[in-house]
């Protein structure tokens, strides 16, 4: 069955949208080894621009599709399309900073609708609960699995539940790009009320009380929520965010390799980075911010230090590939903003 209604969400405004532009020998996107093998060529020849949307993270395992329904679009800035020429050169262009979007409060009634119990509950207080139970709720999510339809997408799918320590989830989210018609579609099961609680944009939910499987490999039929996203890659990295609150996580999930230890400066992790991954590489790293940024502010999230863990790997992949191509160009550190 056709579902005809859709959500329509207002564009974010973005205050800044100057960039950066870096050049490279073209070469260096034809290497598909991660790690720098060899120095720089310095040729020069017609360009090729690489916009900020330009480079995609790595996929993930999706199912070919015909939805249903219109799945809810949460549509950001427009950052263009590739274009340019095959010369021996490169062009890297992209955006300075990652822009904040103006705060906007969850709507009132929204956890009141996901759990009538939640009425009158301050959301800083769910915050905490939440912190302190999302990683048993994110183990009972992990061990869910449903079977891919193989034609349509339903209003409800049946998943198997194999961890029966919380709540199982209260709804399966049907994940896609924001292509029309969207055609690969990623399952995540995941509990609303997780979601809700940090996204000011976010559609109504068809009605799904959580609760505790009765046994190890129980079967429940969930209701399957379309969510269009700018980023289906990254929104794994997002939801496992809410749940955990982990921002060594959400480092470790952004950045080419962690920290050595907790001394290591900014600068240090850039020149490190320069020095051991190729352009190809820290591009991929950048794309893959930039798509979690791009969720984050579509959604309406207005976590802060989800936000400066965002501000600091994308200065730190900048100030590695200015120094990777041999641009004076470096960014102010996030840290002492």
């Amino acid at each position: 069955m056709v579902l005809s209604t859709s959500l329509s969400v207002s564009p974010a405004v973005f205050d800044n949208k100057e960039n950066v532009v870096f050049r490279f020998s073209q070469s260096v996107l034809r290497n598909t080894n991660g790690r720098r093998a060899r120095s720089r060529a310095n040729n020069t020849s017609s360009p090729v621009v690489i916009t900020r949307e330009s480079a995609r993270g790595p996929r993930r395992r999706t199912q070919s599709v015909a939805p249903t329904r219109t799945p809810p679009r949460f549509p950001v800035e427009d950052v263009g399309t590739p274009s340019g020429s095959n010369g021996p050169q490169g062009i890297i262009q992209l955006p300075r900073t990652l822009g904040r979007p103006a705060f906007k409060a969850i709507p009132a009634g929204v956890l009141e609708a996901v759990d009538a119990d939640l009425k009158g509950v301050a959301l800083e207080y769910l915050h905490q609960k939440l912190q302190r139970f999302g990683p048993q709720l994110l183990a009972v999510a992990a061990s869910t699995t449903a079977n891919p339809p193989r034609d349509r997408l339903p209003r409800e799918l049946q998943v198997i539940v194999n961890d029966i320590t919380a709540d199982a989830p209260s709804h399966l989210f049907a994940v896609c790009a924001q292509s029309q018609p969207p055609t690969r579609i990623s399952l995540h099961p995941a509990h609303a009320l997780v979601l809700a609680s940090h996204c000011a944009h976010f559609p109504s939910l068809p009605y799904s009380k959580p609760a505790v499987a009765p046994a190890a490999g129980s079967t429940l039929t969930l209701p399957v929520v379309p969510l269009a996203l700018p980023s289906p890659e990254t929104f794994p990295i997002l939801m496992h965010y809410f749940y955990t609150k982990r921002g060594d996580h959400l480092l470790a999930s952004l950045l080419p390799i962690a920290p050595r230890d907790a001394t290591q400066t900014l600068d240090q992790l850039s020149t490190e980075y320069a020095a051991t991954f190729t352009v190809q590489a820290l591009l991929a790293r950048a794309a893959r911010v930039h798509g979690l940024w791009s969720n984050v502010a579509a959604l309406g999230v207005f976590d802060a230090k989800l936000w400066r863990g965002i501000e600091v790997v994308w200065a730190v992949l900048l100030d590695a590939l200015a120094i990777s191509t041999g641009s004076s160009w470096r960014t102010e550190s996030p840290m002492s903003a």
